[in-house]
């Protein structure tokens, strides 16, 4: 599972520096790995509770709990392998597909149908308990993120590209206007960068629970004012020496900036994009280690569903597995969005990648599962279009995207159903004591009716 995450997901965060020609795929394969490997392992340590508790309901199996006391710890177990199992297929099969999918919804369509097989639709959170966004934290929300994130982001990403090509791109002198509005987006993409690991770096700290929006916020800016005046006296002089014509050429139908004021943007844009890789191993090796730490721990706590700190050596299972994908098939769905889906250049790459880190951050305080897959093809897609030209886009790629999106759940779902029922519900061949038609090899398993306040036997687990 970390493997296909390394190969598929991570894409997010180096796909426009390739494309725009600010990084070679060879050091972009290098930091990502160094970033995300360093998130995952000093950040990593949360097990989400979208993963284990907002789309599946675990008191079915929980042995404390009335019916989870009959059917067994040993059925989670099975559910959580099954859903890596499945997740894991068609992270593999989207990767060599060339396809930008989302490991979040893989596993959470491989544990909708897990709940499926074993009770139906009683034990899927379709739509959360509570009121306003709340509610958007089961399956609806993740049906509905289809559309708004990459909409949001999209937005965002426009906005911020029409800033820097009215503040810096289009101005008479823009080279020296991209000096000095330098350490300003350099001060912002940190305040940005600080702000997301706050809410969604790792849940141990529950740093989002300690601080108050506004602390956060008032962190966020003195971090980005301490970089942005770094950068004023370290960074500008260096780039104002070293910046050359050496960038590569841009698309006919696509606006063509200065092209040294656009190498100053490559600079900014690599810098946004390790740290956006260290956030992502921070928050998405939760969608690998989750599921198999569950399973170590209910082993080691004999059953017990509890909330324990992750071992180490989870987290660097997890981190070794997500740079062995990124090495190995990383390219390719780097390509398919950095280069494939529109002409990027380093100012556009930047603006993509602070439009889908906003989204991210805003869906996190309000609950709003979203995937950082998507938002960064919208944001792609809503820089690509800012021009009002249908040929600055590749309208077939974004299709074939949106695709993989909807079947992602639909795949998922229906391998780890039958995955499931085929491990769970199978006959097995086995000595019948002489007389006891009712014999169970394994486990009986059972519902609670609260009616006859006693449980009813609904079949065998065969194990």
């Amino acid at each position: 599972m970390a493997w296909g995450i390394g190969a598929n997901d991570v894409a997010n965060a180096f796909a426009t520096s390739v494309g725009a020609g600010s990084l070679s795929l060879k050091w972009a394969c290098v930091i990502a790995a160094v970033m995300e490997f360093l998130g995952a392992f000093l950040m990593g340590g949360s097990v989400t509770d979208t993963v284990r508790k907002k789309i599946i309901d675990t008191d079915v199996f929980d042995p404390v709990s009335d019916e989870g006391a009959a059917n067994g710890p040993e059925l989670l177990m099975t559910g959580f392998l099954v859903a890596l199992l499945a997740s894991t297929t068609w992270l593999i099969i989207a990767t060599y597909l060339s396809l930008p999918v989302s490991t979040t919804h893989s596993v959470i369509g491989s544990l909708i149908g897990v709940g499926l097989a074993f009770r139906g639709g009683s034990a899927v959170v379709w739509i959360s308990e509570g009121s306003g966004f709340s509610k958007l934290k089961g399956v609806v929300g993740v049906v509905l993120s289809w559309v708004i994130s990459p909409v949001l982001s999209a937005v965002f990403a426009i906005i911020m590209f029409l800033l820097v090509r009215t503040l810096v791109l289009r101005r008479p002198e823009p080279f020296k206007a991209g000096l000095m509005f330098m350490p300003l987006f350099y001060g912002f993409t940190i305040a940005v960068t600080i702000f997301f690991i706050i809410y969604k770096g790792d849940k141990r700290f529950s740093l989002s629970k300690k601080l108050s929006v506004g602390v956060a916020i008032g962190i966020a800016i003195g971090g980005g004012a301490v970089i942005a005046i770094l950068s004023w006296f370290l960074i500008v002089p260096l780039a104002k020496k070293n910046v050359d014509e050496d960038v590569v050429r841009m698309h006919g139908n696509v606006e063509v900036f200065d092209l040294k004021t656009e190498r100053l943007f490559s600079w900014i844009q690599v810098f946004t994009a390790a740290f956006d890789a260290f956030a992502h191993g921070a928050n998405d090796v939760a969608n690998a280690i989750a599921p198999f730490s569950s399973i170590y721990q209910l082993y080691r706590n004999n059953g017990q569903i509890s909330k324990q700190p992750v071992p180490l050596w989870i987290l660097a299972l997890g981190g070794v597995g997500i740079v062995a994908g990124l090495a190995m098939w990383g390219y390719r769905i780097i390509i398919a969005i950095g280069v494939k889906l529109t002409k990027l250049t380093p100012a556009r790459g930047f603006s993509i990648e602070i439009g889908a880190a906003i989204t991210v951050i805003i869906a996190s305080r309000i609950g709003l599962p979203v995937s950082t897959t998507h938002c960064q093809v919208g944001a792609t897609m809503g820089v690509g279009l800012i021009e009002f030209k249908k040929s600055t886009v590749n309208w077939k790629q974004f299709l074939f995207i949106c695709i993989g999106w909807v079947f992602t759940v639909i795949f998922t779902g229906f391998l780890s159903a039958g995955l499931f029922a085929t491990l769970t519900y199978s006959p097995s061949n086995f000595r019948v004591p002489q007389g006891d038609l009712n014999y169970c090899p394994g486990n009986r398993l059972f519902q609670f009716n609260e009616e006859s306040n006693e449980f009813q036997g609904i079949g065998c687990s065969g194990f």
